[in-house]
């Protein structure tokens, strides 16, 4: 399970400090989010929750556009952005997942994805895109989980059939994390940062989860293209829980401000 159990009904919300117990809770006119009510996992709602959420986590960062995935059918809707993914194939809803009380959308077999075909985040800025998710099955080749382009310079987040995540970027070789993903759910944060002023020396190109950095030295060009989920489609099903992606200042995550904005998440700290 990932983060603190609190409350016993989906999308408590939670005061300025994002925590469970009663003495944590806001007092009246204090910033609030929600967190699902069974991982403890922060999932805002609107630009006013992601606004109190940065509040209590002391960042910055607002999102663009966000997908609850809590749809019924068809295309996942966004939550305040006008951009919603658009189902490809034949997609599942509203489907469980242990350990929390947010239901998830789901990809199966090998010809479903969600994605938006125009540039949703222009590739000439920072971008990122933070995702939930979970999977049971071992994919039976490279299965995309999250993007910010599969054009002909992709930059993915990928399941190998070894059940690892590999960051995707561009012709480079996948960089492959250490650790599986099968059969628990999780985080990860996809990130392409372009600015040398926020960034360090280089633009950088990494994924962050609840377990692990998964980097590249520097940041390449990518296309703007197909951005979304499930743009690899080998056989494998993918649960989403939650998703938000960001552009400009707003996706300019380094290590240090990516561990603050995670582990306020998750309510608890990451062991990077």
């Amino acid at each position: 399970m990932i983060g603190s159990r609190v409350g016993s009904v989906t999308g408590r919300i939670l005061g300025s400090k994002g925590a469970s117990s009663s003495d944590d809770e806001g007092g009246a006119g204090s910033p609030q989010f929600t967190r699902d009510a069974t991982s403890g996992v922060a999932i805002p709602q609107s630009l006013a929750e992601w606004t109190a959420f940065n509040t209590s986590a002391g960042t910055s960062f607002m999102p663009d556009h966000s997908r609850l995935c809590q749809d019924v059918s068809g295309n996942l809707a966004d939550a305040f952005g006008g951009q919603a993914l658009v189902l490809s194939g034949s997609g599942s809803f509203r489907q469980s997942v242990p350990g929390w009380s947010s239901l998830s959308a789901v990809t199966p077999g090998t010809t479903t994805n969600w994605t938006v075909t125009s540039a949703e985040l222009p590739s000439t800025v920072s971008r990122a895109r933070l995702a939930y998710g979970y999977y049971t099955t071992t994919p039976g080749g490279q299965r995309n989980f999250c993007a910010l382009s599969g054009g002909a310079n992709p930059l993915r987040l990928d399941v190998s059939t070894a059940n690892k995540l590999m960051l995707q970027q561009a012709a480079r070789s996948a960089i492959v994390s250490t650790q599986t993903y099968m059969n628990s759910p999780f985080i990860a944060l996809l990130v392409h940062n372009l600015d040398l002023a926020h960034g360090g020396a280089t633009p950088l190109c990494k994924a962050y989860t609840q377990l692990e950095i998964i980097g590249d030295t520097t940041a390449v060009a990518i296309t703007d293209a197909n951005e979304g989920f499930g743009l690899v489609n080998s056989a494998g099903t993918m649960h989403y829980l939650f998703e938000a992606s960001f552009s400009g200042v707003n996706a300019e995550f380094t290590d240090t401000t990516a561990r603050a904005f995670m582990s306020a998440l998750l309510n608890s700290a990451v062991p990077w």
